[in-house]
């Protein structure tokens, strides 16, 4: 089934219903735990020699798989998602309306290291034929988070381009649509995995983000 048209209401339509017994048959496999992220020069992964400067990564368990300056994708939805890296270990949700939430929103504003929020979209990689997150947690990456919301149910193609001011320079991303055919998941593989990106919790090591601080 190619992506040249949005996907069909039945299928934006699945990504929110519910299901215990299908979220028990696909929680184990974990595919939707990885995630893609841009690696700026601020990333410990970039100082340690580990990934090239301004590319992408899957980040799956502790391994990091160079997606190059782009790749494409096709978005499937996303949630509010809220991240705390402090002396209680590392926890997530994905409630907006809880006051959990909100306080690390407001403690976001002033400590964008150990406390993140921002919409966190999930993803179908045609070529790795993975469903991964991404999460829009810093200032650029968040500039560019209504470019993916728009594309909600079409492809797209995730870039990056350096910005430079007098005192600064950082990676950001760019999100376009993308007309290259490809093979798109089933309705109900895409409601197998909305379920698990709304319900299954980060894994400890999957958590921290290294580009935090990327601007």
């Amino acid at each position: 089934m190619s992506n040249e048209l949005i996907l069909s209401k039945e299928a934006i339509t699945a990504l929110a219903v519910p299901s215990d017994d299908i979220f028990d048959q696909i929680a184990a496999s974990g595919n939707w735990l990885a995630r893609v992220q841009l690696y700026g020069g601020n990333s410990k992964e970039v100082k340690k020699e580990l990934v090239p400067i301004g590319v992408w990564g899957l980040v799956k368990s502790k391994e990091i798989t160079v997606l190059g300056k782009e790749f494409k994708a096709l978005v499937l939805t996303y949630q509010p998602f809220a991240m705390r890296l402090d002396e209680d270990g590392i926890t997530t949700g994905n409630d907006a309306s809880s006051d959990w939430f909100k306080e690390t929103a407001e403690l976001s504003k002033v400590n964008d290291a150990g406390y993140m929020v921002g919409p966190q979209f999930l993803l179908y990689l045609p070529d790795q034929k993975l469903f991964v997150t991404y999460f829009a947690n810093n200032a650029s990456a968040k500039a560019e988070a209504k470019a993916v919301k728009n594309l909600i149910g079409r492809a797209a193609w995730f870039k990056n381009k350096l910005v430079e001011t007098k005192k600064y320079s950082w990676h950001a991303p760019v999100v376009v649509p993308c007309s290259d055919p490809f093979d798109v998941p089933t309705v109900a593989q895409i409601t197998e995995a909305s379920l698990a990106f709304r319900n299954v919790k980060v894994e400890a090591e999957e958590a921290a983000n290294p580009n935090a601080r990327e601007r």
